[in-house]
This record gives C-alpha cells, structure tokens and sequence, in this order.
C-alpha cells in the first residue's frame, strides 16, 4: 500500500501541474510552472512511471516490474480521478483541455510515438541529474523543454483527457502508445551509458589486474619484513606496518570495484577513489610493547 500511496502522490502533483498548464494563458509560464510536479515528486520521493522506468535497465527484477507496476496504476488513479473532478468544477479549464486534446488525437501513430519517447528521455535526464548530481536544473529545465517541444507525456495526458470528458477506445490507445514511446524513450539513456560502461570496463580490467598483482607482492614483501624483525627496530616497524596497512586496504577497494560494484571506473576516477583509502597516518604500535 504504501508504493501505491506514493504512486498516487506522484499522480495529484502532476494533476496539479496539469491544472497550472491549463489556467496560463501563456504556454511558455505554463511550462515552467508545470515544473513544480515534477520537483515535488523527486523531492517527496514519489513515484511517477515516467521518471522510474528508465531504471529498469539496470534493475529489471520481479520486484522492481512490480514497483513500476503500481507506480502507473496509482498515476492513473489519480490523474483520471481529478482530470475528471476539475472538468467538472472548472468549465473553462475542460474547454481548454478539449482543445489540446483534439489536437493530440490528430497526430498519426508515428508522430506520437516519437514525441513520446522523446519525452521518455527528458524525463529520464531530468530525473537522473537529479539523484546523481543533487540538484533540480534537470528538473527546471527538462519539463518546459519537453512541453514546449509538443511531446508527449503518459500521466499528464491522463490528466487532460479526463478533464475533457473524452475518454474512449481511441483514446486509450493513444494512451497506450505515449505509455509505450515514454518507456522507450527513459530505457535509451541508460541503454547507452551501460554500453559505454561496459566497454570501458573491458578497457580498463587488464589495468586493474596489474594493480591487483603488484600490490599483492608489496603486501608480501611486507609481511616478511615484518616477521623477520627481531630486535624491533621501531621506525622500520612503523615504516613495514604503513605499507602492509595501506596495501591491504588498496586490496579490499580494488575488489570493490571489480566484483561488486555495478559500474566501472576509468584511471582518473580510480585515482580519486584509491588515494582516500590511504591512511594519513601510518604509525603503529610497536609488537612487543
């Protein structure tokens, strides 16, 4: 229930924006306002089908199929409900609504779809900026991008449809098809980016391997300085110890990086990852003490 509910969130916001868009007279003040949705959403952590289903390339489990799942049924829920409420209570707002939405019914299959996948990938971008780099410009900049452009958006097309009180078989298969261009459209970024990813990693693990192997031979070398002390010499100790430390903790992060973690690294990026796992102090106890 409480993926269903934050589906459902997602889709009350993006009715709002819909209402937003419909009440401006000027497009261009619609587009951007509209985009107070969708910043919303990323900022409460909604779900919104749109923004999810580009990750579906990199997580495509039962769970995650499922989560997109009522991620689309709450958007609909709560598009088609209010679309169908504000017609209701704002005339002016459903005259305007069946304008747009004759038009979009003008458009021929291919144009749609196009428009909708187009849409996907903003969406996606706009999305995704804002989860890796914390900030909204994606956002901000993404949804009157895509408005402005005439694509075509699945949930807020539920929106207006209601609110016109034209919904029929040809208008859910036009939804149907915006649905599909939108999926398309959020998969092509991160199609690509793990393209690329995977590339670079073929590129870079003969790298990795060679750092792997030297850093085991110092993690050799020190243990058999270590072990052959006997009267304890405490600089050489602490010198021996520092090396063995700050190759074994070289050790563990390079098996991150090449078992575990879901991405790839290039030799600058590795640099930054790598440097911060030596210790800026290698002192160490003396053994006997």
């Amino acid at each position: 229930m409480r993926r269903l509910a934050r589906a459902v969130s997602a889709g009350i916001l993006i009715a709002i924006g819909g209402c937003v868009f419909l009440s401006c007279e000027s497009r261009y003040v619609g587009a951007v306002l509209f985009s107070v949705a969708l910043l919303g959403i990323c900022c409460k952590g909604y779900a919104l089908f749109t923004g999810k289903v580009g990750y579906l390339v990199t997580d495509h489990s039962p769970d995650a199929l499922a989560d997109l799942s009522l991620a689309l049924l709450g958007n609909a829920l709560a598009t088609f409900s209010l679309g169908w409420a504000v017609g209701e209570a704002m005339p002016n707002l459903r005259q305007t609504a069946c304008t747009i939405c004759a038009a979009k019914l003008t458009q021929l299959p291919a144009s749609t779809l196009l428009r909708a996948a187009l849409c996907g990938v903003l969406m996606y971008l706009a999305v995704s900026i804002y989860r890796e780099k914390a900030t909204i410009a994606g956002i901000v900049f993404c949804v009157p991008v895509f408005i402005l452009s005439g694509f075509e958006h699945s949930i807020a097309n539920m929106f207006y449809f209601a609110a016109a009180g034209g919904l029929s078989l040809r208008v859910l298969g036009y939804l149907c098809l915006v649905i599909l261009g939108n999926a398309l459209g959020g998969c092509a970024l991160p199609l690509l980016e793990s393209v690329r990813s995977r590339a670079t990693a073929a590129a870079v693990a003969p790298e990795l391997d060679a750092l792997r192997e030297d850093l085991a031979k110092a993690t050799d070398t020190a243990q058999a300085l270590i072990a052959g002390y006997t009267r304890n010499p405490q600089t050489a100790w602490a010198t021996a110890n520092g090396l063995l430390v700050n190759t074994s903790r070289l050790l563990r992060v390079l098996d991150r990086l090449m078992n575990t973690e879901p991405r790839c690294y290039g030799s600058a990026e590795l640099e930054a990852i790598l440097l911060p796992a030596l210790p800026v102090d290698t002192e160490a106890t003396d053994p006997e003490e």
